[in-house]
């Protein structure tokens, strides 16, 4: 009976002792989370819009910068000729999506030229290629 009351109170406190050192490491780790999650969450807040959601231009201008991400991505294209006209917005991912609104035309002839959305992937190496090439709808502000 001695033997049985003292296994009891020896498991018992290995239980408290367990218990207590997952509670320690649980705040140290809870601590840990918290100064690296809290941020990003914050950055994200502050923003009107999800990650990885489209965010209009402030300003369309196609600028040096923008003009040298659409020419790299369409090296080596043919068949039709993208003139950009505007610059819509991007989109952050792993690198950035851009997306442009091109007068598209067809190399031949008396050709009709027409509108499209032009959507340039750009790695975290500078690296572009189109993805998408889309008619555009001038009427619905959609990008």
């Amino acid at each position: 009976m001695k033997k049985q009351v003292i296994r009891i109170m020896a498991f018992g406190l290995a239980a408290v002792v367990t218990v207590i050192g997952l509670t320690v490491c649980c705040k140290a780790l809870q601590k840990q989370v918290s100064a690296s999650v809290v941020p990003a969450i914050e950055n994200v807040l502050k923003t009107d819009k999800p990650a990885g959601a489209w965010t209009d231009a402030e300003d369309e201008e196609l600028t040096e910068e923008r003009l040298e991400i659409f020419n790299k991505a369409k090296e080596g294209l043919l068949g039709v000729d993208y003139e950009p006209v505007a610059y819509l917005g991007s989109q952050v991912v792993a690198g950035r999506n851009h997306c442009y609104l091109c007068r598209a035309t067809v190399v031949y002839s008396n050709a009709e030229p027409h509108y499209v959305r032009v959507y340039v992937y750009e790695d975290l190496s500078g690296n572009c290629r189109i993805t998408d090439i889309v008619d555009a709808d001038l009427t619905s502000g959609v990008m």
